[in-house]
Order: structure tokens, then sequence, then C-alpha cells
């Protein structure tokens, strides 16, 4: 689990830097919001992750069910954030929903990548 702490780390760092330059490379610029992306995807990956690390080792069918149900809260909650800060702050609608897509699949990738791996070596 502190190997996984480290790397979401790195991730959010790496993320922050590309996000960054791509600000300085173009005419975009830093709006206050996207803090809440570098706050709200570490965070709740680690927590999901944390949660089905307790599964990982009982019984197959209670993982599945706890990775989808955890896949499925992580989906709207991620949902709800994206539609309040779409609503509240219009100026930044595009820039917002494509750094958030693209976050979104970053930490989910990493935390499935993660657990099938610790899945195989469980197996």
């Amino acid at each position: 689990m502190k190997n996984f702490y480290y790397l979401i780390a790195l991730i959010t760092f790496a993320l922050a830097c590309i996000h960054f330059v791509a600000i300085q490379l173009s005419d975009l610029f830093w709006h206050n919001s996207y803090i809440v992306l570098y706050v709200y995807f570490p965070l709740i990956t680690l927590l999901i992750h944390s949660v089905l690390l307790k599964q990982i080792n009982k019984r197959p069918q209670l993982f599945i069910n706890y990775f989808m149900g955890s896949m499925t809260i992580k989906l709207f909650l991620s949902m709800i954030l994206l539609l309040v800060v779409l609503y509240t702050q219009p100026d930044v609608r595009i820039s917002f929903a494509l750094i958030f897509m693209f976050m979104y699949l970053v930490y989910t990738a990493l935390s499935v990548v993660v657990l099938f791996k610790k899945l195989k070596q469980n197996s």
C-alpha cells in the first residue's frame, strides 16, 4: 500500500507538470477550480484502493461485488462533481471537462492495473 501512495503522488505531480506546461504553451489560463481535480482524484483513488485491498483475500465473488460497487460509486461521485463545476464555473467548461476526463481515465486505469497485479500475485 505504501508503494501505491508514492505512485499516486508521482502520477499527481506528473499530471500537474503536464497541465502547467500545457497552460504555458497555449492560450489557456489557470482556474482555481482545477485544484479540485488534484485533490479529488488522488483521494477517491486511495480510498477505493484501500477498501478493495481489504477485500482482495476474501471470497472472489465478494471482491467482484466490492470492485463493481466502488467503481459505480466513483463514477457517480465524479459525475456529480463534474456537473457542479460545469454549472457553477461556465468559463472553464470545456477545459475542465477535458482535464477531468483525462484524469478520471488515468486514475481509474492506475487503480485497476495495480489491483489486477495484486490479484495475480494472490492466485
